[in-house]
């Protein structure tokens, strides 16, 4: 039996080499900028999903897992799948998914996704893509009461969050990108607050 041969540092000439890694960025990043482009909401999703998937595997290993994807997998057996039917009717046409032509989501959940994805990410790689960046931006400036009381006074040196939350997806990013550009403006996604019941 021969040994594997060690992964590439560089592709072969005219092919790209892709890793677990770049291929949750790249996916993440694509969700995000069909997001604010206001794109096909199941390419979003499908997207998003498979990138979350990606950085909770990652995380999971070096114990930075999805919080969502931890809170999904103890659920019971039938809610569990119902929480992936959207992407999987959206990448699968075989047998297993043949009870189900359609079904409803809601879109609001695709935006909880990406940002959980944008966490992982940030827990893995300490950094952000500025498509990252801009959107986390959004998600906080749109569910203020997810975060921190103190959290709106960076929401403030953009403008406030109100005015943030009443603008458009694309004149958020022409209005949010240029300050989101400086290197002193820039914080880590915070954490979401437990909804109190």
């Amino acid at each position: 039996m021969s040994t594997p041969e060690p992964e590439p540092d560089q592709p072969k000439p005219g092919l790209i080499l892709v890793s677990h890694a770049s291929a949750a960025v790249t996916q993440l990043d694509t969700a995000i900028s069909l997001w604010f482009t206001e794109g096909d909401p199941i390419s979003i999703h499908t997207l998003a999903w498979a990138s979350l998937q990606l950085v909770h595997d990652q995380g999971r290993k070096v114990g930075k897992p999805s919080e969502l994807m931890l809170r999904i997998l103890k659920l019971p057996d039938k809610e569990r799948r119902r929480a992936g039917l959207v992407t999987a009717i959206g990448k699968h046409a075989d047998r297993r998914y043949s009870a189900h032509n359609a079904v409803e989501y809601p879109p609001g959940l695709t935006e909880d996704v990406m940002y959980e994805a944008a966490c992982c990410c940030w827990n893995l790689f300490t950094d952000l893509t500025p498509w990252m960046r801009l959107f986390t931006t959004r998600y906080i400036a749109e569910n203020p009461d997810l975060f921190k009381p103190d959290l709106p006074t960076l929401l403030e040196r953009l403008g406030g969050q109100k005015y943030l939350a009443g603008l458009g997806r694309r004149d958020f990013a022409k209005e949010v990108v240029p300050v989101l550009s400086r290197e002193d403006f820039w914080f880590p996604p915070p954490p979401k607050e437990p909804r109190q019941t």
